[in-house]
């Protein structure tokens, strides 16, 4: 499974690979648990053999139940421009128990759609990388000998045998996922006061002084605290988006 994802190039680069043994009868209990990252260049044979040779050189004695192995690696993306690499392409897990394997697929890209997260079109990045997913999905129900079933609808689209379908609005317009959920989530650390810290709290019942945190593109958000309440947080712009983001981790963190 791993050298058909590596052959469509949609894991590429440095990847980590997370393997549980489990001790039969003993669901908290495990012969092998770690976690490794994987080197390129390598190959996927070599690499087979030598995870082997390190799990049975530290296997810990008694009867095996479950083994899980979660790989999550970069991979490339196909764009208009050539190819540009992206972290955290996918991620690729597998579960064997007695005589049952299941293999589990999940994407944190939107390339393989017609239209992105935001609901706009996309048709060069669809056509270039989406074949690559429908033939990788292929090859794995071939390596496998049984059917795709597709999971559950997301909040960002619907798994298919060949991909991934956008979600739709009623008038017909692609859904856009992105502010509608991911740009909320993000961002909901800004209002959240940390447990059990000597943290400001981040929700302000009054009045606040506040100044403007600006980026390359503009204001990101607001810097804002209250002593009275002792309160302080960073308010992002949501038209900022991922730097808004990425300014709010850096602010809360000195808070």
């Amino acid at each position: 499974m791993y050298a058909v994802m590596m052959d469509e190039l949609l894991m590429a680069g440095t990847s980590t690979i997370s393997i549980s043994i489990h001790e039969a009868g003993k669901s908290n209990s495990y012969l092998f648990h770690e976690e490794i990252e994987l080197i390129p260049p390598t190959s996927p044979s070599r690499t087979a053999r030598e995870l082997t040779l390190h799990v049975q050189s530290t296997l810990r004695r008694g009867g095996i139940g479950s083994v899980s192995a979660r790989i999550k690696s970069d991979g490339v993306i196909l764009d208009e421009d050539g190819r540009a690499d992206e972290q955290s392409l996918f991620a690729l897990g597998c579960t064997a128990f007695d005589e049952y394997v299941s293999a589990r697929l999940m994407t944190y890209s939107d390339a393989w759609m017609t239209y992105d997260l935001k609901g706009n079109p996309q048709p060069k990045i669809h056509a270039t990388n989406a074949p690559r997913l429908t033939s990788t999905l292929r090859r794995l129900m071939a390596r496998f000998g049984s059917e795709i079933d597709p999971d559950d609808s997301s909040h960002f689209g619907t798994p298919t045998e060949t991909g991934v379908d956008n979600h739709f609005e009623d008038d017909g317009t692609a859904f856009d996922a992105w502010s509608r959920f991911e740009t909320p989530s993000r961002n909901a650390i800004s209002y959240e006061t940390p447990k059990f810290t000597s943290s400001y709290s981040r929700q302000p019942v009054g009045p606040v002084s506040y100044f403007p945190v600006r980026g390359d593109q503009g204001i990101l958000g607001y810097l804002w605290a209250s002593d009275d309440q002792n309160s302080a947080g960073f308010a992002p712009r949501e038209a900022a988006d991922l730097d808004a983001y990425k300014a709010g981790l850096i602010w809360l963190s000195r808070l």
